[in-house]
């Protein structure tokens, strides 16, 4: 069954109608027209007659996408089924569905889908017969008159087989953006259904394919539904679908923008209740309903009992703040399950990144992204990344001289770029990997190698002191440089005893810099700067320091992995020389980034280990006594650092299988600029 709300009108008629696409027991394919005005006033429509004996197991319907009330042309397609072969049928009417024409009939496909987009766009989706059942497109430039050829979106991937597919189509004529999602399949017990999509920005000419939209560990996504808003133009999608492990199945709920269709925004739960796996959620817009659209869902149960509807501008009887949208069989607010937590919104992809390493804002809302990029298999390419959209869009800057690793990215109170990593051509003759410092002081435009480390593997981290000087510290060699002059020349301190790493620095209020990191018999270590020597701060039990803060309350935070393959936070309060260790932060193996928000909450960042496709923030309000689950990062492996915005938003940015970049309102405070301009002295 499918269901369409729509008001037609043509001259001095006007006829409103819910159409109520459905199949029945004796092989009809019905369109059950409801009067708006009269609900009680049903027309039953036979768009077509089947053969005796044939199932029909899939229909769906779409509408032109043209402002209501207007002339539009209503699309169904059905799927015959008789035995092992299915066909594809389509139909249109130009009459809001009294009658119906235009009836074109595929052989060999199954599991149909239609939506329609501005300009005469229609676009049909299906499955093909035979394994591995690639999934299919074609389109119709003139309203359902005449049809193109198939294309096949999936024939280059590695599924046993697929399913499930949705079309849907941007209303906006300036962005004629199309979707396809679908079941991926993978024959494991869990995790084996993924959701795949691929995506056309010429309204259907050409595509770009096998890009993944959910594929977490352990979990299998499917049984996507797509719709956009259609009483006007827009660009937005939506989509919802399952995310299930064993007896739990949770509804999710993303978007995405046609300007940047790739970008996904972090999956948001929808259900409060569990749902049957084996029937897709469905999302829905109301028309002229400004608040936006919402999700129906099904119960559990043989046969399923109850349908839900959540939605997320649904607000509760009770003076909560909702962050997770809420939802009954009345379509009513109850209790709700927990109280707020940040929502980690996806703020775009860097290119190829499967890795960033590290952010940077410059005054103007420059937002820049050290990341790592892997086009050719065993072949790195460190690339810098700006966008001037607050993430929205992303275009890399020209080339940094042979960076294959980028680890941190800094900008100074001057306005210059520095970026830390490591240098390496693997066809250059007799080079080396290096650690390395790159230099711009035009905003990425152009770039000098300021410091060629060749003591060293690789340049971990970057940080400006309270004096302006700059500090960096080094893996391998385990050093920490200096520099006076804005980054354009570097030197080494004396070396801390025993480092092999140097993964974090801090300097605190008082002046005192601190350094985090391995020792070279494997275990975690931080130490502390006298002014002419290094010397080690108290024990933590910990294989590596990747993180370190200094509080408000002038309390010492280290973020770090431990002996028993946990990620904790550890706090000193009488400057390093003893450690209190926290809980467990959930199931990661490192805590590997710091922030101080608002109100002096502490923020925690987790590396959940290679391939685990889900990362958490984790947050305390007493100081970091006790640590609360702060909103997950769909799709990183680990956060590898958080970057404050002046509007109190935070960004995180991430890794290490896809390299994304995600942003949360409100968590830290709202700060002001600060500019440096040259003083000019007159005689």
């Amino acid at each position: 069954m499918d269901v369409l709300v729509g008001q037609w009108k043509q001259e001095e008629f006007s006829d409103d109608r819910v159409h109520i696409f459905f199949t029945d027991t004796a092989g009809n394919v019905m369109d059950a027209r409801v009067d708006l005005a009269n609900p009680g006033d049903i027309d039953y429509v036979t768009i077509s007659t089947e053969a005796v004996g044939v199932n029909l197991p899939a229909i769906a319907a779409a509408r032109d996408p043209m402002p209501s009330p207007a002339y539009f042309n209503l699309y169904v397609t059905w799927d015959v089924a008789l035995g092992d072969s299915h066909t594809v049928k389509v139909a249109r009417s130009t009459v809001n569905g009294t009658v119906w024409t235009n009836q074109f009939a595929y052989d060999g496909y199954q599991q149909p889908h239609i939506d329609a987009g501005p300009n005469g766009h229609v676009y049909l989706v299906a499955v093909g017969d035979n394994f591995p059942n690639d999934v299919y497109v074609k389109r119709s430039t003139d309203g359902g008159v005449t049809w193109g050829d198939w294309t096949d979106l999936t024939s280059d991937d590695d599924a046993d087989y697929h399913g499930a597919p949705v079309v849907a189509a941007s209303t906006d004529g300036a962005y004629p953006t199309v979707w396809v999602a679908y079941n991926y399949y993978e024959t494991v017990t869990y995790g084996g259904s993924d959701l795949r999509f691929a995506y056309s920005t010429d309204g259907g000419g050409t595509w770009t394919k096998n890009r993944i939209l959910s594929a977490e560990e352990g979990f299998d996504e499917l049984m996507p539904d797509m719709v956009g808003y259609r009483a006007g133009a827009s660009r937005w999608m939506n989509i919802a679908y399952h995310h299930s492990k064993s007896a739990r199945t949770d509804v999710m709920w993303r978007w995405v923008s046609g300007s940047t269709p790739n970008n996904w925004w972090a999956p948001r739960l929808m259900n409060d209740h569990d749902t049957h796996p084996a029937m897709g959620p469905q999302v829905i817009y109301s028309p002229g309903a400004g608040t936006g659209g919402g999700v129906v869902y099904p119960g559990t149960g043989s046969p399923v009992n109850n349908l839900y509807f959540a939605a997320p501008w649904l607000t509760p009887t009770v003076g909560q703040v909702v962050n997770l949208p809420h939802s009954s069989p009345a379509g009513q607010v109850g209790n709700l399950p927990h109280g707020e937590e940040p929502a980690w919104a996806f703020a775009g992809e860097p290119g190829e990144a499967f890795r960033v390493g590290g952010l940077a804002l410059l005054p103007g809302a420059h937002l820049f992204a050290a990341a790592t990029t892997n086009q050719m298999e065993g072949v790195n390419t460190g690339t810098v990344f700006r966008s001037d959209d607050w993430g929205e869009n992303w275009e890399p800057v020209p080339p940094l001289p042979a960076a294959w690793w980028l680890e941190d990215i800094l900008a100074t109170e001057a306005g210059t770029l520095l970026v830390a990593g490591m240098m390496y051509e693997p066809g250059e003759p007799g080079m080396e990997p290096v650690g390395v410092i790159y230099r711009s002081t035009d905003m990425g435009e152009s770039w000098s190698v300021a410091a060629e480390v060749t003591e060293a593997l690789i340049v971990h981290t970057l940080l400006q002191r309270g004096d302006g000087s700059l500090a960096a510290g080094t893996g391998q060699d385990g050093r920490v440089l200096i520099s006076f002059d804005d980054g354009e020349s570097w030197e080494p301190l004396p070396a801390p005893p025993e480092a092999e790493h140097i993964y974090a620095l801090l300097e605190t209020e008082e002046g005192v810099l601190y350094a985090g990191g391995t020792r070279t018999d494997g275990s975690g270590v931080v130490y502390r700067f006298t002014g002419e020597t290094w010397e080690e701060a108290g024990a933590l039990g910990a294989t590596g320091v990747y993180a370190l803060l200094e509080g408000s309350n002038h309390v010492l935070y280290a973020g770090a992995a431990c002996t028993d393959g946990t990620g904790r936070v550890f706090r000193s309060d009488d400057g390093g020389e003893t450690w209190e260790s926290s809980e467990p932060l959930g199931e990661s193996q490192g805590v590997t980034a710091l922030l101080e928000g608002a109100e002096g909450r502490i923020y925690a960042g987790l590396d959940m280990g290679f391939g685990r496709f889900t990362s958490y923030a984790y947050v305390s309000g007493d100081g970091g006594e006790t640590w609360e689950e702060a909103g997950y990062l769909f799709m990183a492996d680990a956060v590898r650092g958080f970057l404050p915005a002046p509007d109190g938003a935070v960004y995180a940015g991430g890794g290490d299988t896809y390299g994304l970049v995600f942003r949360a309102e409100g968590l830290g405070p709202a700060v002001e600029w600060r500019l440096y301009l040259p003083l000019v002295l007159r005689g």
